[in-house]
């Protein structure tokens, strides 16, 4: 089974016994969730997001990717801060998404007394930024990080037509 937006073309393999969320605000993209409880708790829960946006780049005519990815690196950062306590940011580090230049940035972080971990991979192709992010309990954090991989693994920026 494939993930396929709708609005942006990109699509990534969910991986299985994972619940995922409508496509969010302007359709763009998705949540998938893992909750050790039946009920639903984001405090407990392990949530990975893949979604794009426009690119918000301060000069889209001659864009300077590096730069145009530390600038969302950094406001990764500034957003986590206002929202939890006792942060701790990685340094951002420059890859590759599916051949396309990238950052990836990791953080620790306190939300609703939980101990929590976030990492988020950012990308600009074709005038979006697309982002995949996993958040979950600091505790859990070895257990979840191979199903992250799996999904940055199976991300493509322009999904291949299925054959009927």
């Amino acid at each position: 089974m494939r993930y396929r937006n709708a609005r942006w073309g990109f699509c990534v393999r969910p991986v299985p016994g994972w619940t995922d969320s409508n496509e969010g605000v302007d359709r763009a993209g998705a949540a998938f969730f893992y909750s050790p409880v039946h009920d639903y708790s984001e405090r407990d829960a392990t949530i990975i997001r893949v979604g794009a946006l426009p690119n918000q780049s301060k000069d889209l005519d001659q864009p300077d990717v590096q730069r145009d990815l530390g600038d969302y690196a950094r406001e990764f950062a500034t957003e986590l801060a206002g929202s939890a306590s006792h942060v701790q940011v990685s340094d951002p580090i420059f890859c590759k998404l599916n051949g396309v230049p990238a950052v990836s940035r990791e953080a620790t972080f306190i939300r609703d007394s939980t101990d929590r971990y976030k990492r988020e991979i950012f990308a600009l192709q074709g005038g979006q930024v697309y982002m995949l992010t996993l958040e979950c309990p600091l505790s859990q954090r070895q257990r979840f990080e191979p199903a992250f991989q799996v999904m940055v693994q199976t991300f493509h920026f322009r999904c291949p037509t299925l054959r009927r």
